[in-house]
């Protein structure tokens, strides 16, 4: 078979009800030369099964595999994609029409652009609650990044195959392995956002994010100082090695950004269930606890 210009990878372990319209919303995006590879990362709920028997689209195939985690089954997908381009894609969120025409088009007319997002549209309890402004242009992002703060939504990007190959992929070390990966791209490329919207990202308390903040937060600054240290030709560090040596005062900041960000996602949940008091409480917490973050949504929005 012809190779399709793009290949949509989405890891679905215990999706729902949420899978399907995630699967119909890739291949009702507008754009016909993809392939949608959804890995099953060894599902109990029946899930897949009922993804089986719900659609039937020559442009889908489906993987099942023994529970690997999401950093090895995205690498396994990277490595068995045919696209010349792979985008991301998770099984609760919904892609925006014409998102991956447009990417595809912005990838053709910028060959330096190795990796393009684009903006969001935040759910909450399955209503809309707001939407992204993430920065467009390439230092911005990788400002953002280096800063800790949110500038490219995962499910939402679209990289070079041949980028991604160049890098390795994932890393090992779990969570935020997206934001090592951005930085390592931007070190062989640039970085872009368009600035439509091109996904409605799904915010619930069993995102991993809400479940491993701390953790999360940790890797992050781990990816920042090993993009750092790489620039400056040192070797990288372990996880373990990172939490000695940026000693008690870097430990509190991670836990100052871990708290603050906490209470930012009960913030969201609290308004969208109409508890706007307790939104505004958690919301003053979470400017107390990060006040550089709070200031940067203030400008944002």
């Amino acid at each position: 078979m012809t190779a399709p210009v793009v290949s949509v990878i989405l890891p679905a372990y215990n999706a729902g009800e949420y899978l399907v319209p995630a699967v119909r919303s890739v291949l009702d995006a507008g754009y016909a030369d993809l392939e949608l590879r959804v890995y099953d990362d060894g599902s109990t709920d029946g899930s897949v099964d009922a993804l089986l028997a719900a659609v039937d689209d020559p442009r889908l195939v489906v993987v099942r595999q023994e529970n690997r985690g999401l950093a090895p089954t995205l690498n396994r997908g990277f490595a068995e994609a045919r696209g010349a381009f792979l985008a991301r894609m998770d099984g609760d969120d919904q892609v925006v029409p014409g998102r991956f025409a447009a990417q595809a088009a912005y990838l053709e007319a910028h060959p330096d652009v190795v990796l393009v997002g684009g903006q969001i549209e935040r759910l909450v309890d399955g209503r809309s609650e707001s939407e992204s402004h993430f920065p467009e242009a390439h230092d911005e992002i990788v400002t953002g990044l280096v800063a800790g703060r949110h500038v490219v939504c995962h499910p939402s990007v679209m990289i070079r195959a041949t980028a991604i190959h160049e890098v390795g992929g994932y890393w090992e070390h779990g969570v935020s392995e997206d934001w090592d990966l951005f930085l390592r791209l931007a070190e062989h490329g640039r970085l872009a956002n368009i600035g439509d919207t091109v996904l409605r990202y799904r915010f619930h308390d069993s995102g991993i994010n809400a479940s491993s903040m701390g953790k999360v937060r940790r890797n992050i600054r781990l990816a920042v100082e090993n993009h750092r240290r790489r620039l400056a030709g040192k070797p990288e560090l372990t996880p373990e090695q990172l939490w000695r040596e940026i000693g008690p005062l870097g430990r509190f900041g991670v836990t100052m950004q871990t708290r603050s960000l906490t209470l930012y996602r009960s913030a969201l949940q609290a308004k969208a269930s109409g508890h706007r008091l307790a939104a505004g409480v958690a919301l003053l917490g979470a400017a107390a606890f990060w006040p550089q973050q709070a200031l940067h949504r203030l400008r944002a929005r």
